[in-house]
């Protein structure tokens, strides 16, 4: 074997090293997307009760670094004991203010990270100094802006036509022979016959005077 043969074979073996390893370091660090250190931080995520290593434990799950005054969503999923947060010396004050399954934001120490022989050892630790519940906002979907289209005013009505007055026709003329008829004027019957017959009483009783005084003379 020679000294190239040696070095391709030990490449390849510091290769399969690196890419063995890389995937376990990597999923540990990068699930949660915190610092690596250890310091004070203010952690965001989902309040949960879980089992570990046969122990019931307060965690934070998918927690994310900094304040936050809401959060479109509750996100409780979680993804194995990578995305959690191990929450420590949490007082008894702080659990009579939040519930299961609550986002909250929690201040305190957190712990440095560090590898296990187990996924269940590589769960972060937090000294809790306090805690603050989350209220969960839903974004605001697009509203639409409705328009009303205006409803076009009927037309006016046209004036009703002016009423037209027909003359009443005249009267034909009648036919006539040429004879132009003359018509008597007879007089109102307004005189009395009474002073016709008093008028002749007055001449029967002259007469009779008369033919008296000529008969006396006579005699």
């Amino acid at each position: 074997m020679t000294i190239r043969h040696v070095r391709v074979i030990t490449a390849s073996l510091l290769t399969c090293g690196l890419a063995a390893f890389a995937p376990t370091n990597g999923r540990a660090q990068d699930a949660t997307a915190l610092p690596a250190e250890k310091g004070e931080a203010t952690l965001v995520g989902c309040f949960l009760q879980e089992n570990i290593n046969n122990h019931d434990r307060y965690v934070l799950v998918n927690p994310t670094l900094g304040s936050a005054a809401s959060v479109p969503e509750a996100r409780c999923s979680a993804n194995g004991f990578n995305s959690m947060v191990k929450l420590e010396r949490i007082k008894k004050r702080h659990l009579n203010v939040v519930n299961v399954g609550q986002m909250i934001e929690v201040t305190g120490k957190l712990e440095k990270w560090h590898q296990g022989d187990n996924d269940a050892d590589n769960i972060r630790e937090m000294h809790v100094a306090d805690v603050r519940v989350v209220p969960i906002v839903p974004p605001r979907t697009a509203e639409v802006i409705f328009t009303p289209v205006p409803t076009p005013e009927p037309p006016a009505a046209a004036p009703a036509p002016a009423p037209t007055i027909t003359p009443a026709p005249e009267p034909a003329p009648t036919g006539t022979t040429g004879v132009i008829e003359k018509k008597h004027k007879r007089l109102p019957k307004s005189a009395s016959s009474m002073p016709l017959i008093g008028l002749l009483g007055l001449v029967a009783l002259g007469s009779g005077l008369t033919m008296l005084a000529e008969r006396r003379r006579w005699v």
